[in-house]
Order: C-alpha cells, then sequence, then structure tokens
C-alpha cells in the first residue's frame, strides 16, 4: 500500500493510498494449526481509497482500475462491533449495527447500485458475545468513483441522525474535489491532490 495523501483542511480531515489488491486461493490441502491458510496470492486489481472525516462521519471514495477478469465485486465494509445481540438493519442503501451505547452505519450516498449486507460471526473476538460488521457489496466498474458514508457513533441516536450530503465529486487532473454538506459542519469543498491513476 501507498500512502497518497495525508493532511487537513477546512476542519475535515483527509487521507488517500492506493493498494495493487489480492484475494487468496486456498490450496485443496490445509494444515489444520495456527500458521493460517496456505495458497496462492491471485492479483485484483489496483484500489484507490480516499477517506474524508468529520466528527463521526467518514465519507470514503474507492475507485478500482485495471480489475482482474475475475474481480466482479467489490466489498466496503464498516466496524466490526462485538456485543450480546446486535441490532442489524438493512434497506436498500444502508446497513447498521446496534449495541447499547454504539453503533455503525454504511450509506451508499453515490446513487449508484449496491447490495447491503451484515456479516455476523461467533467466536471472532476476545469480547464476549456476537461480532457484527456492516458492509456493501458493489460490482466492479474500471475507473470509477463509488462513495459511502460510514460512522461510528455512540447510542441509538447516531442511527436516526443526518448523513453527509455529498453534492459533486470530480477529477481535476491528478486531483479529486468533493464537495459535501457534513452534519455539524456545513459544506465544504475537499481537494485531494494526486490520487488520480492515469492510464
Amino acid at each position: 500500500m501507498v500512502r497518497l495523501a495525508l493532511d487537513v483542511a477546512d476542519d475535515v480531515g483527509y487521507a488517500a493510498s492506493r493498494s495493487r489488491s489480492h484475494w487468496v486461493e486456498p490450496d485443496t490441502h490445509q494444515q489444520g494449526h495456527g500458521s493460517g491458510a496456505v495458497g496462492h496470492a491471485r492479483y485484483a486489481g489496483m484500489i484507490t481509497v480516499v477517506s474524508l472525516v468529520h466528527a463521526e462521519w467518514e465519507l470514503r471514495l474507492v475507485r478500482v482500475d485495471r480489475p482482474s477478469e475475475q474481480a466482479i465485486a467489490l466489498r466496503v465494509g464498516g466496524w466490526a462491533l462485538t456485543g450480546e445481540g446486535p441490532e442489524v438493519r438493512t434497506d436498500e442503501r444502508e446497513t447498521s449495527v446496534c449495541l447499547p451505547g454504539l453503533s455503525c452505519r454504511v450509506i451508499a450516498v453515490d446513487g449508484g447500485p449496491c447490495d447491503p449486507v451484515i456479516y455476523q460471526r461467533a467466536e471472532a473476538s476476545p469480547l464476549p458475545g456476537l461480532t457484527a460488521v456492516p458492509a456493501m457489496t458493489v460490482a466492479v466498474s474500471a475507473g470509477k468513483w463509488r462513495a459511502f458514508a460510514i460512522s461510528l457513533a455512540g447510542g441509538e441516536g447516531a442511527v436516526a441522525g443526518r448523513v453527509p450530503t455529498l453534492h459533486s465529486l470530480v477529477e481535476d487532473g491528478e486531483d479529486v474535489v468533493a464537495v459535501v454538506t457534513w452534519p455539524s459542519h456545513g459544506l465544504v469543498t475537499t481537494r485531494c491532490p494526486g490520487v488520480v491513476l492515469r492510464s
């Protein structure tokens, strides 16, 4: 992974990175001990992620370039929450996990097609209870930015609270410029330099 940008402007933090992403194709024969799965790395694509952050909200911008033929879906996840009986919710454009005093939401804010999903695992954490992760799955579209609002906040009020509004997202040379209304900060234009991958 390569860091592309890291700064704060108008009380909005931004960071960007790019990775040559892979997944592991497991071998048929696996050893049953703690060294992990054995397999071969398969190239997936070049993934660029830009995060704009203010208060409890992250606006995550994701773009896939040079995908392999096998890379057909991209999954964008929120924070894993662990506890007894997490409350999970999904609708057409949002997925959320709530525990007493804590919640995480993942919301598709760009209008593109998406598939909300929640992953739940027992004994995935040293903490007691069930671990749940809200996520969004979208089709891979080379060179196209997708945008998601992700929150980690306290209490039920965070679920019912206002969401950042993405008014526009444009490329200007190698920069990305986002115009966003933040719930507790108002309208802000943020330029994240040097993040556009050119062929």
